[in-house]
């Protein structure tokens, strides 16, 4: 039904409403986005849930690293990596239609490239149109109507259509998670392994709601919304109200339709607050907020503090959080920086310093992405990179979920390495040390 909805939504030419029509619009879009930030939220504990027990339970019973046993849930959640069924089907039609191939790889703009293969009269035209039709409105690198949704840098989807998918790579990683799981489950005490088989099922068949609740929920409508706020901001520069379309986005939705509605000319009071928002917004970097609000909170209560018939599901809740933001306490210097391992592997390659979502689209097939930590919306350009670096998070976070769906080298919770690492560096990722060597 969400589905339906955005896709009749994003169908509607803007261009073709009155400003009355477009303003009703804007309301059903911006009620929609909250709709959809709502039922993200709804979800977030049964996605959790199972993954904590597992991981709390497996811990008690052999005593093994988290980073061991969390490699068993490597292919349970392939939207983390980018990966639909929408998608597939796009790379696999472009693959097996020669005319397909010579366009995607001709010099043709990112934009035209897309365009020629969604209109070409064959099940690749229909593959690629339904496919775009599902990710060019989705928000990338962040959740706010400011960030850049994915057509906005058709580069980026270019660059994931390029991408090659071997089945053979896919059965050998099947093979190694059956492999890992059979080891694992060896490990468990022979009166658990009954209970070990069905918290590992549970928690691999509800893994994947993590990041399809943000990848069908908002991601979507948020970039639904901001086609709508630049369309308002469009006309109310063809009108003379303001300067520039962009500013339109650091308005609440009330003070857009005012200002699209109303028959006088906007306060200049009104455009300077604005820019003043926009200002702040555009200079401020996330690192900068403070660590806690209203004080550092203090641990949560024991789990032995609770009833008995809540202790399991505190306990689950507990690792999981603390796998989900810990960072990692081991100290970096100017040569190599540390964290958490969140996967195995070697990877060199030049390192791409992402610090503001806006250069999400210069990251290149090949290169280590380092960045304070990612989201489900960055998994569009996930497909290029060849390891991930991040200094915030744990063996939970985003970014340690993309590493294990791709088999990726990744080093998370690092806390230094966006400072210390420049762009361009060529780096040396091991993931079986928690280690980046600058090289």
């Amino acid at each position: 039904q969400s589905t339906q909805n955005h896709m009749r939504l994003q169908a509607i030419d803007l261009a073709a409403l009155t400003d009355a029509q477009l303003a009703e619009h804007l309301r059903e879009c911006f009620e929609n986005s909250k709709a959809m930030s709502y039922q993200h939220h709804i979800y977030t504990i049964s996605s959790i849930m199972p993954v904590g027990d597992f991981m709390a339970s497996v811990q008690e019973w052999t005593g093994l690293s988290p980073s061991e046993i969390s490699g068993v849930l490597k292919g349970s959640t392939p939207v983390s990596s980018g990966i639909t069924d929408e998608y597939l089907a796009a790379l696999s039609a472009i693959n097996a239609d020669e005319s397909a191939l010579k366009i995607l790889h001709g010099v043709s703009a990112p934009g035209d490239v897309l365009n020629q293969l969604a209109a070409l009269p064959s099940d690749t035209g229909r593959a690629v149109k339904h496919y775009l039709e599902l990710v060019s409105h989705r928000i990338t690198g962040g959740y706010d109507i400011t960030c850049l949704t994915a057509i906005d840098a058709p580069e980026v989807i270019l660059k994931a259509l390029q991408v090659k998918h071997s089945p053979t790579d896919i059965a050998r990683a099947e093979q190694r998670v059956a492999e890992q799981t059979a080891s694992l489950r060896q490990a468990v005490p022979e009166a658990q392994r009954e209970l070990f088989d069905e918290i590992l099922a549970e928690a691999r068949f509800v893994n994947r709601l993590r990041d399809e609740r943000s990848y069908w929920s908002d991601l979507w409508s948020t970039g639904i919304s901001r086609r709508a706020y630049l369309e308002v901001g469009r006309r109310l520069v063809a009108q003379g109200k303001i300067p520039d379309a962009e500013l339109i986005l650091d308005a609440t939705c009330e003070e857009a339709i005012e200002m699209l509605t109303s028959s006088g000319q906007v306060p200049a009071a009104t455009i300077d607050e604005l820019a003043r928002r926009r200002n702040f917004r555009v200079s401020i970097g996330n690192n900068v907020a403070p660590p806690f609000l209203n004080g550092t909170p203090s641990p949560p209560p024991p789990v032995e503090w609770f009833p008995r018939s809540t202790q399991r599901t505190m306990r689950a809740i507990n690792v999981f959080m603390a796998h989900l933001f810990g960072s990692s306490d081991k100290k970096s210097d100017a040569t190599i920086v540390r964290g958490i391992s969140v996967s195995s592997g070697q990877y060199e390659g030049y390192a791409r310093v992402i610090e503001r979502i806006d250069d999400l689209h210069l990251l290149q097939k090949g290169e280590v992405l380092v960045t304070r930590s990612t989201s489900t919306a960055f998994n569009f350009v996930l497909p290029l990179v060849g390891a991930i670096v991040t200094d915030r998070g744990g063996l939970m976070s985003h970014a340690a979920i993309v590493a294990r769906e791709y088999g990726l080298p990744g080093v998370v919770g690092c806390q230094v390495a966006v400072q210390t690492i420049a762009n361009g560096v060529r780096v040396r990722v091991d993931a079986d040390k928690g280690e980046v060597i600058l090289l």
